[in-house]
């Protein structure tokens, strides 16, 4: 299938093939396209639907003193105004620490990106049309026109230029980071939180959850404890309780919708609920079958609701009382310890140890009920440890198997090369050029933003399923091995490509007596995108690679609530 090229013959870019202007504008234009059409649909919405896009402008719940400012009749466009003149650390003071440093992470990555254009651009673009290839239209200021070995120095001595401004970068903004959390913990709201006051220890013996060797085990400063042994249970009962209030909390709005409208037949505007006749009041009220959809008995589904709640929440006490009372078989128990003061809480954390090495550890501080994973609470320290193993050993191969599709993808962007060289794609040869363009320039972005896009999924389904016992623990792993996956799979996808592909230069490839010409197998549509890694060194950034979700970043803090059995809901 594979037909080597005749080393003998000269050979320059096919006429045929598609250009690199065409590729490109393939790529930008349709982004182009949506990115415009959403921009129009958000400017023409926006004003009608103020409680999605401007909630804390006029809910009455929000405090006039920490209202974000905006004009009492706004425009269209009044929230460019806005987002101009609110400061980032409005974010910091009346929202959370994840929001503002969402904002410092994209204005970095925005700094980072055109302080490297200005270290590149005025140095590399001459080195490189200047380099003596015979490469045309964009290819002419790549890498690969460079055919005069004095030129690459340039490339080495910006290489550490811009490898050193990136990391200066990080440097300076990770020592900011330290002095902004050591500020943002030692803060009044945040210190009298429960949480910040709570150490949540793991693999606790049994003589640890008793209260009453609470002070030999955990101190003088130790309040109470909150033994956790059996999650599952408690967990599940939790779970239907939520269900349950959720299914309430819809129940109430169908019947408030229902008041309104019917007030809204009326001729009286301000009427109340109370005041409406006892026999509309019941017909306004929501109802459903209590079993059996068809043939179960009719019920009010807000009375419903509510006895089911309070049933739910006998359940819950009586499962707390049997897993104050349970034992930890092997270390596989946790327990949560409020101290008197933040300080004491630190100092528990750092200080306080155990005869036994696998005993209370791993210990976090300032854990949110929301932050942890109930169901790994209760794993013995062996479990825990061979879990861990088993995770890496799956991300270690996802990350190998990974690289085989992103090379795939890398190699579509060299579409003139693989339909000269193997039979069987020769057609391509045949399709006009725009469409040959679409293929090199747009649907590689598309495919490897596709393939970026699962990887992230599939690392934290490992994470969570094989022990972490915390969201922010896994989210920490999750971004270390996708850091790994990028590297790792960049290396093996590029040295596959360079293997298979000898000329390959991302658009076809210009092989002249055996040597190239062309550019770098390092072009955009080659690398491999993962999750969050950023790669400095090869001086390009994967457009599909950079996605970062709200919901991915760190998680937010409130207050201790009812979960898990471990901490009292407010």
């Amino acid at each position: 299938m594979f037909v080597a090229k005749d080393h003998g013959t000269s050979h320059v870019q096919s006429s045929s093939g598609p250009s690199s202007f065409a590729s490109l504008a393939a790529a930008f234009v349709p982004t182009a396209v949506i990115a415009t059409l959403y921009m129009v649909a958000f400017v023409l919405i926006w004003r009608r639907f103020p409680k999605i896009y401007s909630p804390r402008t006029f809910i009455g719940t929000v405090p006039e003193k920490d209202r974000t400012p905006c004009s009492k009749s706004p425009g269209y466009f009044e929230w460019v105004h806005t987002m101009r003149t609110v400061p980032d650390k409005f974010m910091l003071y009346h929202q959370s620490l994840d929001s503002y440093l969402f904002l410092r992470f994209m204005r970095t990555l925005i700094f980072i990106c055109v302080g490297g254009a200005v270290i590149t651009w005025p140095i590399l673009l001459p080195a490189n049309y200047t380099g003596g290839g015979n490469s045309k239209e964009l290819n002419r200021v790549g890498i690969g026109n460079v055919k005069h070995k004095d030129h690459l120095y340039a490339h080495a001595v910006v290489a550490w230029i811009f490898f050193s401004f990136v990391m200066f970068t990080v440097a300076r903004e990770r020592l900011w980071l330290i002095g902004l959390r050591q500020a943002w913990n030692l803060s009044k709201p945040n210190a009298k939180r429960l949480s910040s006051r709570t150490v949540l220890y793991l693999s606790a013996p049994t003589a640890a959850l008793d209260e009453g060797n609470m002070q030999r085990f955990f101190g003088d400063d130790a309040v109470r404890i909150w033994p956790v042994t059996k999650g599952e249970k408690l967990v599940s009962l939790v779970s239907e309780r939520n269900s349950k209030v959720e299914e309430l909390e819809g129940a109430e709005m169908s019947l408030i919708l229902n008041v309104n409208k019917e007030v809204g037949k009326s001729h009286n505007r301000n009427i109340k609920y109370e005041q409406l006749p006892k026999q509309m009041k019941k017909s306004l009220r929501p109802t459903h079958k209590s079993k059996t959809p068809v043939v179960g008995k009719e019920v009010d589904s807000i009375s419903y609701f509510r006895d089911q709640i309070k049933e739910k929440e006998n359940d819950i006490e009586k499962a707390r009382e049997s897993n104050e009372t349970a034992e930890s078989l092997g270390g596989a128990a946790a327990v949560f310890v409020e101290f008197r003061t933040q300080p004491a809480a630190q100092r528990a954390y750092q200080q306080i140890a155990s005869s036994d090495i696998l005993s209370l550890t791993p210990r976090f501080v300032g854990t949110t009920p929301n932050e942890v994973i109930w169901a790994n609470l209760n794993l013995a320290p062996a479990r825990r440890i061979s879990q861990s193993g088993v995770a890496i050993t799956l991300v270690v191969a996802v990350i190998i198997l990974w690289s085989i599709p992103v090379g795939v993808v890398g190699a579509l962007s060299n579409v003139e090369y693989l339909a000269e060289n193997f039979k069987w794609l020769a057609f391509l040869n045949k399709l006009p050029s725009g469409l040959m363009s679409l293929l090199s320039g747009l649907l590689p972005s598309l495919a490897l933003s596709a393939l970026a896009s699962y990887v992230p999924k599939i690392f934290r389904y490992i994470f969570t399923k094989f022990g972490e016992p915390t969201k922010p623990e896994e989210h920490t792993m999750r971004i270390a091995t996708l850091t790994l996956a990028a590297t790792l799979t960049l290396s093996l996808a590029g040295a596959a490509f360079a293997q298979g592909a000898p000329g390959g230069n991302g658009s076809g490839g210009n092989v002249t007596g055996g040597s190239t010409t062309g550019s770098s197998a390092s072009e955009p549509g080659n690398a491999p995108a993962n999750g969050n890694a950023m790669k400095g060194g090869s001086g390009s950034m994967e457009k599909g690679s950079g996605k970062m979700m709200k919901g991915d970043s760190m998680e937010k803090g409130g207050a201790m609530s009812n979960d898990g059995g471990a901490m009292k809901k407010n």
